[in-house]
């Protein structure tokens, strides 16, 4: 399933704080069981590289979705030093 609409690219998403406790960020990973919306990064991880993800972000005065996966999510936990402990 593809994520359309006004989101931003997943490229353009940055890891700001500690993965498993994302208070700025929504997630919601679009399954072959159903839509996981988490506010923890951690819960991604059991998922795909491929699965399909809308962050939404909640910015002081204004907020943004991004069309981005698991893996590319998790690339960026990785390159802010972060391990992907469930």
């Amino acid at each position: 399933m593809k994520i359309i609409g006004d989101v931003r690219p997943g490229k353009d998403f940055q890891i700001t704080t500690k993965p498993t406790n994302l208070a700025s960020s929504t997630f919601a990973a679009l399954t072959s069981d159903g839509l996981l919306v988490t506010r923890r990064l951690a819960d991604l991880w059991r998922f795909s590289d491929d699965t399909p993800v809308l962050a939404h972000w909640h910015g002081e005065s204004r907020t943004d979705g991004f069309a981005t996966t698991v893996g590319e999510i998790k690339s960026k936990a990785l390159e802010a030093g972060y391990t992907l402990d469930h």
